[in-house]
């Protein structure tokens, strides 16, 4: 009978537990450059949301493409536009591999591809393999990246579940180093009713985003609002300092401390493609600004990542019972791998009733007419501290610069108005 010393077993335990660590690592990357990216998953495409990574090839065509996992060909796609030369990966995990716009398949691959077309005698194909009939090991080489049926060189990668449902590949088992948070550009308000118009005649305002001391983002400005309203984010997220933007990871919007509502874009449905037009504000996006996303529901919005918390998806003065004054929303925008940003700002908000009631008029001897105004419970609320007089000719509207104005303590009004 051989016995192990103790030494002995605590070295085979070890090098046990070192196989164990190996077999279960993460899957590889498919191309053995440094890992860059020009397009993210969830980015905005016309009536989709991309269901990939585009992953950087230096400008050029012919990169090598390996296998990130053991497992079978699934199928080969070529077609003239989509995907161009497409190849899928059946992973010995249940997972589907994809690998878009290569310029060619590796020696081994090509000729079943090359017989199929010939047999046809047409470029595009949609072949299937039975299961394990083409075997492919992990760090195979399987093709060389392109730009079939695109514009630039890359390789578009995605990670599909079992049932087909593409899975944003930097949370499930593909990691870079990424120490950057998002970056928030603009905030927008977006009237919700049918009819109402902020001063420049359109139904969205867009507010620039400032560093914040400290740290964060922030409005240099705190907007009065009376009609009912949501909230849009232009921002963006970064791998590293200058590199190309895509859109974040998730979003949370919270007013008064209370979280309203939330984005994430982990996993998509090819059924709800067009779901894209609803969480990124479409007049926006048609105008290239594609990182614009909307930060409350809207009906026809079937995209499963998105989740309105409370009463009113996000939308704020619709519900009927915020209080008029001060209010203070925060966006938190995160990564992938935890890095993370914050906007705050703060708004007035009011109603579409007047805030002031016209006490009196008196008009004096020595020409000046003077109007008592007392403030209503939502004036009382704003906590007004000053009050510029209008006086309109017509539909033209200027600042009275002969008037005096003065509030009283309680809040109360008095108009002088040389007549």
């Amino acid at each position: 009978m051989t016995r192990i010393s103790t030494i002995g077993a605590l070295l085979l335990a070890l090098v046990l537990l070192a196989f164990s660590s190996i077999s279960s690592a993460a899957a590889d990357w498919p191309i053995k450059r440094k890992i860059d990216l020009s397009s993210g998953f969830g980015d905005y495409r016309d009536d989709r949301f991309h269901a990939g990574l585009d992953l950087r090839t230096g400008g050029k065509i012919g990169e090598k493409v390996f296998a990130p996992v053991d497992g079978y060909l699934y199928r080969v796609k070529m077609s003239y536009k989509g995907y161009g030369k497409g190849l899928y990966l059946m992973g010995d995990d249940g997972h589907i591999y994809v690998f878009g716009h290569l310029s060619q398949f590796s020696d081994r691959l090509r000729p079943l591809v090359q017989k199929e077309q010939l047999k046809v005698r047409r470029y595009f194909v949609d072949l299937f393999f039975p299961a394990d009939s083409v075997r492919i090991e992990r760090g195979e080489m399987i093709a060389y990246s392109g730009k079939t049926g695109t514009g630039a060189p890359h390789l578009h990668f995605e990670k599909r579940t079992p049932d087909n449902r593409p899975i944003n590949p930097l949370r499930h088992e593909f990691e870079v180093a990424d120490a950057t948070g998002p970056t928030f550009s603009r905030i927008g308000f977006k009237m919700i009713d049918d009819r109402s118009l902020f001063e420049n005649g359109r139904r969205d305002l867009f507010v620039s985003a400032v560093a914040a001391p400290g740290g964060g983002f922030r409005l240099d400005q705190v907007l009065y609002l009376n009609r009912p309203f949501g909230i849009l984010a232009d921002c963006f997220d970064q791998m590293r300092p200058g590199g190309m933007r895509q859109s974040v990871y998730r979003l949370s919007l919270y007013i008064d401390d209370q979280l309203e509502y939330e984005v994430v874009f982990d996993t998509l449905d090819f059924e709800t493609q067009t779901s894209v037009n609803l969480e990124y504000d479409y007049l926006r996006a048609v105008d290239e600004e594609k990182h614009v996303r909307r930060l409350f529901e809207r009906v026809g919005n079937a995209y499963s990542g998105s989740r309105p918390v409370r009463r009113g998806g996000g939308t704020f003065g619709d519900k009927g019972d915020e209080t008029a004054g001060l209010h203070t929303a925060k966006i938190i925008a995160e990564d992938c791998f935890g890095n993370r940003s914050e906007l705050r700002f703060d708004f007035l908000w009011g109603t579409d009733q007047s805030l002031y009631t016209l006490d009196s008029t008196v008009t004096g001897s020595a020409g000046v007419a003077s109007f008592y105004f007392s403030p209503t419970a939502t004036c009382k609320a704003l906590e007004i501290d000053s009050v510029r007089l209008y006086i309109n000719l017509g539909d033209q509207w200027a600042w009275a610069n002969d008037a005096t104005v003065a509030v009283s303590d309680d809040g109360s009004v008095q108009v002088d108005v040389p007549t």
